[in-house]
């Protein structure tokens, strides 16, 4: 039988905000990362390019494989943990072998978000461990390369 695999928070202090909308009709899975973004002031998955990570949404911890907000916008919301110190354990989209301590980039692969390894280009976070039997990286936001949105 195969082992069970935990993803999301790990370990560290967890700093939750209160609910945040939801842009429509996203997609999060239960199997990958929930990192988001803020798109027009909803909630969105983050992925490749994207640098204003907003933390991790907590929505979707039941045994469904994803979660899918509400056709309308903002109808779903969710809680947001903001701690930079926060670790979660996400799939990687390679063998993420010899890649402790290294920083690559978030991407999005059939819904389900993954550490792109080998790409770092935005270098959003940091692996802290591996796991190269399940293909799964333990990561925390690197804080120098998360950029805030801009009020106008």
């Amino acid at each position: 039988m195969p082992k069970e695999i935990k993803y999301g928070h790990i370990r560290g202090p967890s700093v939750i905000t209160d609910e945040w909308p939801i842009a429509a009709s996203i997609t999060f899975s239960n199997r990958g990362g929930k990192f988001v973004k803020l798109t027009s002031n909803r909630l969105d998955i983050a992925g490749s390019g994207d640098t204003g990570i907003l933390g991790w949404l907590l929505i979707g911890t039941g045994t469904a494989t994803t979660v899918v907000s509400s056709s309308t916008a903002g109808q779903t919301k969710g809680e947001v943990n903001i701690s930079h110190l926060s670790i979660y354990r996400i799939p990687s989209d390679a063998d993420p072998a010899n890649t402790r301590g290294e920083m690559c980039d978030l991407i999005v692969n059939s819904n389900v978000q993954q550490a792109d390894i080998g790409e770092s280009n935005e270098d959003i976070i940091r692996i802290i461990a591996n796991d190269t039997d399940d293909d799964t990286v333990d990561v925390h936001l690197w804080t120098p390369n998360v950029t805030a949105p801009a009020v106008v």
